[in-house]
């Protein structure tokens, strides 16, 4: 990088003392991965989008600014103004621009590289490209789980690098990056609250108190992985049964059908609880998760584990016509793969979500794999209405959802379910109609 450079970029960003730790890990300790939780108004997307000019600037490539939605990149970056003005843009010197499109939110520099401001909602648009850097702003918030997975890998590729960014917002992904970071000695971590930065002063802080819950408070100027649990729906249920010994190791018992429940969708997720119910209390042995697959996919999956099924609980959309085939419904589609689905009763949200509660001193839960239905019953809780500083009786759509969702439709339908094992003969008589059907399947020369 040439010295007039230097003095451009240096001189136009003048960081915080606490932002100075950031900059020097990448720039001259020579880290490639760093995750910054600094509390709000602390400056993340100024500092963030100044070391990625300067990386820029350093060394030729494509450089990617993501957000969680690519709407929210031009409210905050491109259209935006900071307090004393200026435009986030103008942290770039005209005469280092060589080409700027509005639309597509990029921008070339005189040198070659590339900067544009997308959205992890997006992430399908950005891989087939070959970053040298990516800055992923309030991470937190990204419901997208292939947008670290699929440039993770790019980014090893190319040596580059990797800043994440945000305030928290309970366990996610973004708790699991900041755990895991703290002991990969390649990665830099760093989180520092509003009483660490002193960057708001104590009178506004009072006045942010008044105007938000605690729970929002705490996660937001106390970075607090744990508050923006609190306000969930399930949270102290799931430590109840965690402190009691009931989230654990959970086996499969072969004795015993296993019987599925799922929340559908197409081009949205798809949840499936796998569970095995006894008398007194219901073991949730497995898991899976996806999207933008077919049916006969989650069919593949569910053949390709060793149970032997008993109920297939549905939502009362599997009977919409959308899956797959636009002339065949959903339950049809099934039926045909060899599933045949039981529609869970009908209830309220409210009243599915209170039904989950009273269920939860029943259920026992599979640490391993059922990690992911952990993080949506953490996770799942109440939306918070900013304007009126008040918890909205509806939950928050978020990637708990499904997860969630697939829960409440599992407890609603335990009375439809039989509890006790099955003799070995039974199984073996269940297994031998799944695979090969019926005797009155077969031509009569084959009968026994």
């Amino acid at each position: 990088m040439s010295e007039e450079v230097k003095v451009v970029t240096v001189d136009t960003f003048k960081p915080r003392w606490y932002q100075i730790p950031v900059i020097n890990a990448i720039e001259k300790d020579g880290f490639r991965r760093l995750l910054v939780v600094f509390a709000r108004r602390a400056g993340k997307d100024v500092m963030a989008i100044n070391i990625l000019l300067r990386q820029a600037f350093k060394r030729v490539g494509c450089y990617y600014y993501l957000f969680p939605k690519v709407c929210q990149g031009r409210k905050a970056i491109w259209d935006s103004i900071l307090i004393d003005g200026r435009k986030f843009l103008d942290f770039i010197p005209k005469e280092l621009i060589a080409n700027e499109n509005s639309v597509e939110m990029k921008i070339t520099l005189i040198n070659g590289s590339i900067i544009q401001f997308q959205g992890t909602d997006k992430i399908e648009n950005l891989l087939s490209t070959n970053p040298m850097g990516v800055v992923y702003s309030e991470f937190a918030y990204t419901n997208n789980p292939l947008a670290w997975v699929k440039l993770s890998p790019v980014l090893a590729g190319n040596k580059g690098w990797a800043l994440f960014i945000s305030t928290p917002n309970g366990h996610n992904m973004f708790y699991d990056l900041y755990i895991n970071g703290k002991t990969n000695p390649k990665w830099f971590v760093t989180k520092l609250s509003v009483n660490d930065t002193k960057h708001v002063e104590p009178d506004e802080l009072e006045e942010e108190k008044k105007n938000m819950s605690e729970d929002m408070y705490l996660q937001e100027y106390e970075c607090s992985f744990d508050a923006g649990i609190q306000g969930a729906y399930y949270a102290k249920y799931y430590t109840r049964a965690l402190t009691s010994g009931r989230v654990g190791v959970v086996p499969h018992d072969p004795s015993n059908m296993v019987h599925t429940a799922w929340d559908i969708g197409v081009a949205d997720s798809t949840a499936i609880v796998f569970f095995q119910v006894y008398e007194n209390k219901v073991n949730i042995i497995d898991y899976y998760e996806n999207s933008n697959i077919g049916l006969e996919d989650y069919v593949s999956v569910l053949r390709s584990k060793n149970y032997i099924y008993g109920t297939h609980i549905a939502p009362h959309d599997i009977k919409v016509r959308e899956w797959g085939n636009a002339a065949t419904s959903r339950l049809n589609s099934a039926a045909s793969l060899g599933i045949h689905f039981d529609i869970a009763p009908k209830s309220s949200l409210m009243a599915g979500i209170e039904k989950v509660r009273l269920t939860f001193n029943k259920l026992w839960i599979d640490q391993e794999k059922c990690i992911d239905l952990i993080k949506c019953i953490e996770n799942y809780r109440k939306e918070w209405d900013s304007k009126n500083k008040r918890y909205h009786d509806h939950p928050k759509r978020n990637f708990a959802t499904h997860g969630a969702s697939a829960l409440m439709y599992m407890c609603l339908s335990l009375d439809l379910i039989s509890s006790g094992r099955t003799t070995a003969e039974e199984l073996q008589d269940i297994y031998a109609k799944e695979m090969y059907g019926t005797q009155d399947e077969f031509h009569p020369a084959f009968r026994d």
